[in-house]
């Protein structure tokens, strides 16, 4: 399973959607803050989670990839995005034909 945690902060889902897809799957997470992502990467690491991939970036300017992940999600915070219909048309583009959003 891949799962993409979009304005992940320093990583609550994140880390926990890593449990979940286990090392098989893979969990991409994305904030413009960096100090977030570094906080995210030291938790992953305590915890031993290798299966985050963890970028610095804005969620309108980003797609991890094109039709590979199973979901998208952004927890509350659609609402914080300058664009929030580009950041819902990178999340349509990530979405394999089954996925969610």
């Amino acid at each position: 399973m891949i799962f993409a945690d979009i304005g992940c902060g320093d990583g609550f889902f994140t880390l926990l959607a890593a449990k979940v897809v286990g090392e098989e799957g893979i969990v991409y997470a994305l904030d413009s803050d960096a100090e977030a992502i570094k906080r995210l990467n030291q938790k992953a690491e305590e915890q031993r989670l290798k299966n985050i991939k963890a970028k610095v970036g804005a969620a309108e300017e980003t797609v991890f990839c094109t039709g590979c992940t199973d979901v998208v999600f952004c927890s509350m915070v659609l609402h914080d995005f300058k664009d929030p219909v580009q950041v819902l048309s990178n999340a349509k583009k990530m979405l394999n034909v089954n996925g969610n959003s």
